[in-house]
Formats: structure tokens, C-alpha cells, sequence
């Protein structure tokens, strides 16, 4: 299935559909693209078009992590894992903005490290088309990494992320993902010191027959580590989304924390949501809570406001804005994210 420069997935695909959890998910064809230009030093920018870097931050070295594999049999993932890292950059403590985007078809490999006591801010604005992206991010002793992913994926996307925070560390993601497409995320954090920390928030909003399938795997490997993943999703003219979220605590982890909630907003009757919340718990003394509900706009509170002198457009609308702010309400740039399913929804203009 693998060759120099291209990847034919059609045998993947055809042992995809006998899988759960890798329903609906189309045939893909990628192929990849080494970087052929140097790097060019410019501030704290960086541009990325299919895996090609235009600009990077400052900071940038060769850095290798060993880590093994944790998703077997993942759609598409050890198919372009296999290829070199296109990117290695070393972040130190600052605030950074990172611009992605592709041509059709291209795939790229990504390494971010954050050096041990830095504290650090990344903003990412993707933008990609009927590509594949594999994205990993070490978090290293006592660092801090607070991650704003605005993702607006286009025709079929397949993504993978892989996060890895030790001793006394912290990585926080806030993410928007807006589109009419095919859009496959799957992420693995490893909780792997005690006292790390990994939380996961953001809102899904997809319309006319789109199809967002969000994996999620939180694996804590020692004691008082804290883990969170909040998903909201609003579905609307047929649209799908399956979101999959697993904590997983190995043996001999005690007193770990974990929190998991999905939320799903249907605005329309043939909107279809599934849910997948789950835990793996080998050990006693932990602190883990989930929930799931998927629903539609309450009659009885669009009444109420009706009976308050406003339409039921208004109301509709009022309504989506408060649950839209409240995901991102008191945190740093969540505005910026919450703008944009504004737009995806139509309640802003582009």
C-alpha cells in the first residue's frame, strides 16, 4: 500500500468499513511531498503549504522523540507515518501563529516541541484540502502549551494528533472545526509524569451532508494527572458527526481526575449525531465523570422567549449565540474561535 511517493488506500478503506469506527469513511488518496527548500527565519511565524515551509519561528532545530505505536490498526495513520517529519520546530516561551494549508492530495508530518519551564501560546489556522496531516507535539517538564486550532477542512480530510506532556506539564486546546465536508480527526494525549495536565474543548459545526468524525483518546500513565475534553456540535441540513472519546488509566494510577462531556445540537430532522463516550479504569481511588445527550432547540424555551416579543427566528438565534459563547467564555482568544462558527452557522456573514 505504500510506495516512494504515494500512498493507495484503497485496501485500507475496504478493511475500514467492517470497523465501527470507521464508518462512512471514504476512499482516500494521498501522496507526499518532501520539503525541498531551507527554512527561513522570520519572527514567529510560520507558513506551511503542503508541508513546505515558507516561514518558521524562531527556534528552529532537529529534535527527535522516541514513542511507540498507540493506534493500531488507525485509518490511514502508520500508511504516513512512515515518511520523515517534513517540520521539527522547538518552541520556547512566546506567543506564535502557525498558517497550514495544501494542494489536493498532499500529505505532511509535523513534530512541535516545547523546551522543559517554557510557557507557550500557538495559534493555528488550518486550511486544507482532500489531504492528510500527522501532527506531534511534545510537552516537556514543568512547560506550558496553549494550543487555538481554527480548522477548516475542505473535501476529505483525515488528521492525526499526537500530544505528549511530562512531568508537571500542561496542554490546553481549544478548537473550532466548521465546514460541508469529510473531515477525519483522531488525537492521543499521554498524560505521562505525575502532575500533567491535558484539556480538550472546543465546538463542531457542520452543514449540507457534512460528515465530521472526532477520535479521541486520553491515556493518563501516572498518578494526580488531570485530563478534560468537552465537545459541542451543531448539525444541521443532514449533517453527521460521530465523536469517540476514550480515557484510559493504567494500573497502578491513582488518585487521576478525568472529565468527559459531548453535547449535540440538531437543527434540523435528518442531522445525525452519535456519541462514544467511554472509560478504561484499572485502579481504584480516581475522580472520573461522563456524560453524552444529544438534542434538539427546546420548544418550550423558544415559546417562552416568543411570549417575551421575540420571532422564533430571533429567538433561534439568540439562543445558538449563548450556546456558542458559552464554550469559549473566559478564555484568551476564545472569541476569535467562537467567530468563526458564528459564520459557519450564519450568524455572522463571512
Amino acid at each position: 500500500m505504500v510506495t516512494r511517493n504515494r500512498i493507495d488506500f484503497k485496501d485500507v478503506a475496504a478493511v475500514a468499513v467492517q470497523e465501527e469506527s470507521w464508518r462512512r469513511m471514504p476512499v482516500m488518496s494521498f501522496c507526499y511531498q518532501q520539503c525541498r527548500a531551507q527554512p527561513i527565519v522570520s519572527g514567529k511565524t510560520l507558513v506551511t503549504y503542503n508541508g513546505h515551509v515558507k516561514e518558521t519561528i524562531v527556534g528552529l532545530q532537529s529534535v527527535e522523540y522516541v514513542h511507540s505505536s498507540v493506534w493500531p490498526g488507525e485509518f490511514l495513520y502508520h500508511e504516513i507515518s512512515q515518511f520523515p517529519y517534513t517540520m521539527t520546530v522547538t518552541l520556547t516561551s512566546g506567543t506564535y501563529h502557525w498558517q497550514d494549508s495544501s494542494d489536493v492530495g498532499c500529505a505532511a508530518r509535523y513534530l512541535l516541541v516545547v523546551e522543559a519551564g517554557q510557557y507557550c501560546v500557538l495559534h493555528e489556522t488550518m486550511q486544507l484540502q482532500d489531504s492528510a496531516r500527522n501532527l506531534d507535539i511534545v510537552v516537556k517538564k514543568g512547560a506550558s502549551l496553549q494550543h487555538y486550532a481554527a480548522l477548516k477542512p475542505a473535501g476529505q480530510m483525515c488528521d492525526h494528533i499526537q500530544v505528549w506532556v511530562e512531568e508537571g506539564a500542561s496542554y490546553q486546546q481549544f478548537f473550532a472545526i466548521s465546514g460541508q465536508d469529510v473531515y477525519r480527526r483522531s488525537q492521543c494525549f499521554h498524560a505521562l509524569a505525575s502532575d500533567s495536565q491535558v484539556m480538550v474543548q472546543g465546538m463542531v459545526a457542520v452543514k449540507s451532508q457534512g460528515f465530521v468524525s472526532d477520535h479521541t483518546l486520553l491515556k493518563q500513565h501516572a498518578a494526580n494527572t488531570r485530563s478534560i475534553h468537552r465537545v459541542n456540535t451543531i448539525l444541521d441540513q443532514g449533517a453527521k458527526a460521530d465523536v469517540y472519546s476514550t480515557v484510559d488509566v493504567v494500573p497502578k494510577a491513582p488518585k487521576v481526575t478525568t472529565r468527559q462531556n459531548i453535547r449535540h445540537l440538531l437543527l434540523s430532522e435528518d442531522a445525525k449525531a452519535f456519541s462514544k463516550p467511554a472509560l478504561n479504569i484499572s485502579v481504584d481511588d480516581v475522580d472520573c465523570q461522563h456524560g453524552a445527550v444529544s438534542r434538539m432547540i427546546d420548544d418550550d424555551l423558544l415559546f417562552y422567549m416568543n411570549s417575551r416579543g421575540l420571532d422564533r427566528q430571533q429567538a433561534t438565534q439568540l439562543y445558538l449565540e449563548g450556546y456558542v459563547d458559552t464554550c469559549f467564555k473566559g478564555y484568551p482568544e476564545g472569541d476569535r474561535l467562537a467567530l468563526q462558527i458564528k459564520k459557519a452557522i450564519g450568524l455572522l456573514d463571512e
